[in-house]
């Protein structure tokens, strides 16, 4: 749905909404309305397979009560409904509340105190006026932020729909194109508190952003998601072809490299081991994405007893923190896990999810778990919270710059 069709059928929903209000006046017996604060939510909580879920859990409600459903433009939803109790409506609330337990607006609460948070309830019977009162309110500081949404789709790029030949050529380019400026090095770091940080190890990666304006200036290659993980094995096949390169033997210690699942298992990966021996590279990792491992468990398990017979070390990357429980370290027999950083980590680790991850923190090994993508003093902090000390990102690129010379920094 486009988003000023959205905006649109919002601002619909709270005509109706006052509408139904209007004719409520004289027929208030028994009537009932309940509001979700759904915009009170964290972002991460907000996504419109959330606000499905929320619109399935009230279907008991309508097929009941024949309750009404509006959504304002503010994403919060009212409902209007006819039953001579509302205790009748409890259940479906907790359902509702469940799945947003550990939402900063209702952790740590009471079952009242989360229920009145998420879902205040009027009594229309009793409190008509104020409750009317408290919908236009919420219409009237609704209406900026629907003219807003309806203004957006000018601001927002145009989408670009690439065609097989200009693959072709994309692909023709990659192959061609001097990538040797665009090899970057980010290091991973033990940041204690009042030290600086200290480098363990680097990982070595293209810069996505470099990329494009090299091989697509004007094109985001990674808003393409199919397009992108096309092109991730040619970008693989040239990172191990650049570094087989005498003059870059010396960057693969104590270094990690992004590969595909799928390019460990070509001859230009063997082609690559045979070239860069041990004693070059030492103990160099190989970081696979979390999602290939899942999703290709058979020939996960094929690549991590090569790679293990080959002398790398190999760590699990791109791990988002929600699954960090459900991962057996040792079973999956890697060495490291990455975890992304990302606004949720820091409510999950204050709430009930804390110890989940505490726990699944020390089973993996402290030393073994890096939070990655790191942009926010925040993520230092909650990483502490939970016994993680290692990190990378933008944020610890700028802490290990600032402590370097001028001259060094030239």
């Amino acid at each position: 749905m486009g988003w000023s069709k959205a905006a649109a059928e919002a601002g619909s929903d709270e005509t109706a909404l006052m509408s139904a209000l209007q004719r409520l006046d004289r027929h208030r017996q028994n009537r009932w309305g309940l509001e979700l604060r759904l915009s009170s939510l964290r972002s991460y909580h907000k996504r419109p397979q959330h606000i499905r879920a929320v619109r399935k859990l009230l279907t008991p409600l309508r097929q009941r009560f024949e309750a009404s459903i509006f959504q304002l433009a503010s994403g919060d939803l009212f409902i209007l409904m006819q039953c001579p109790n509302i205790a009748e409506a409890k259940p479906v609330l907790l359902n509702i509340l469940n799945l947003f337990v550990d939402d900063p607006l209702v952790a740590g609460k009471d079952e009242a105190e989360a229920l009145d948070a998420l879902s205040p309830i009027f009594d229309l019977e009793t409190g008509y006026e104020a409750a009317r009162a408290h919908v236009t309110g919420l219409i009237e500081q609704n209406r900026g932020l629907r003219a807003e949404t309806v203004a957006e789709p000018a601001a927002r790029a145009p989408m670009h729909v690439v065609s097989p030949q200009q693959i072709t050529e994309i692909e023709r380019a990659i192959k061609n194109a001097n990538l040797a400026n665009l090899l970057r090095r980010q290091s991973a770091c033990v940041v204690a508190p009042g030290l600086p940080p200290s480098p363990v190890f680097h990982e070595l990666f293209f810069s996505t952003t470099d990329l494009a304006q090299l091989i697509t200036p004007g094109y985001d290659l990674t808003s393409n998601k199919w397009l992108f993980q096309h092109l991730t094995s040619l970008f693989d096949q040239r990172m191990l072809s650049l570094l087989m390169d005498r003059a870059y033997r010396g960057t693969l210690r104590n270094a990690s490299m992004n590969l595909t699942l799928k390019t460990i298992l070509t001859p230009e990966f063997l082609d690559f081991d045979t070239e860069t021996n041990v004693k070059d590279r030492g103990s160099l990792a190989i970081e696979l994405p979390f999602v290939e491992v899942t999703g290709e468990p058979g020939e996960f398990f094929f690549a991590q007893k090569l790679l293990h017979g080959l002398g790398y070390k190999i760590i699990l990357d791109c791990v988002r923190h929600e699954a960090l429980p459900l991962i057996d370290r040792e079973l999956l027999g890697v060495d490291m896990v990455k975890v992304i950083w990302e606004t949720g980590l820091e409510d999950h680790a204050d709430g009930s999810w804390g110890e989940k991850l505490r726990a699944a923190i020390q089973r993996i090994g402290r030393e073994r778990v890096c939070f990655c993508r790191v942009d926010a003093p925040e993520a230092i902090d909650t990483g502490r919270k939970l016994g993680v000390s290692l990190f990378q990102g933008r944020l610890i690129d700028a802490m290990v710059q600032d402590r370097k010379p001028a001259s060094a920094a030239g």
